[in-house]
C-alpha cells in the first residue's frame, strides 16, 4: 500500500496536480470514531499520506474528509449502516431492487465529490462493496465497471482514464 501512495503522490506531482495538505491521524481516527466506520484502508492512508481532497476524479475535485459537495441535496451518509447494493439500480422511470430501498443509497458510503448535474462519486465505508467507488445520480446508481478501489480509481484518473463504464 505504501508503494501505491508513494506512485500516486509522484505521479500527482509530476501532471501539477493540486493536493490539499495531508490531514493527521488524530483527525481520521477522530471521524471514524463519530461517524462509527472505519475507512477503507487505501483511503485513509491518501488521506494521511498524500492530501485531504484536491485536484481529482470528480470534476469539482475531491471533497475534504467529512465535507460535501456544495449541491449535495441529501444529510451526510450515515457510515454506521451499510450499503447494502451489489448491482446497478435505476430507479428514474419506477425500477425496483431487490437489494435496497432510495433511503440506502444514503447509507454506507462517504462522497468523494461531484461532477455536477446530481452526479456523486461514492466510496462505499460499510456494506458488501466496502472500498468501492459507485457513482449516485439523480437516476440511479452503479459501480464503476470494472470495479475500483479509490487508489485505482485515482491512479487511474492520473493515468489518464475517462471512461469509468467500460
Amino acid at each position: 500500500m505504501a508503494s501505491d501512495i508513494t506512485r500516486i503522490i509522484a505521479k500527482a506531482k509530476a501532471a501539477g496536480v493540486r493536493l490539499n495538505a495531508p490531514a493527521g491521524e488524530v483527525e481520521v481516527a477522530a471521524f471514524e470514531k463519530e461517524r462509527g466506520a472505519t475507512l477503507p484502508i487505501g483511503y485513509r492512508d491518501f488521506l494521511i499520506t498524500a492530501g485531504n481532497g484536491g485536484s481529482g476524479p470528480p470534476s469539482h475535485g475531491i471533497s475534504p474528509l467529512g465535507l460535501l459537495p456544495s449541491d449535495y441535496d441529501l444529510q451526510a451518509p450515515d457510515l454506521r449502516k451499510q450499503f447494502p447494493f451489489t448491482q446497478p439500480w435505476i430507479w428514474e422511470d419506477g425500477g425496483k431492487s431487490r437489494e435496497g430501498t432510495i433511503e440506502d443509497v444514503n447509507c454506507g458510503a462517504i462522497i468523494l465529490g461531484t461532477d455536477g448535474c446530481a452526479q456523486y462519486w461514492m466510496l462505499i465505508a460499510n456494506g458488501p462493496e466496502k472500498g468501492k467507488i459507485w457513482m449516485r445520480a439523480g437516476v440511479g446508481i452503479a459501480p464503476l465497471k470494472p470495479s475500483m478501489t479509490f487508489l485505482e480509481w485515482y491512479e487511474a484518473w492520473l493515468d489518464g482514464r475517462r471512461d469509468w463504464w467500460n
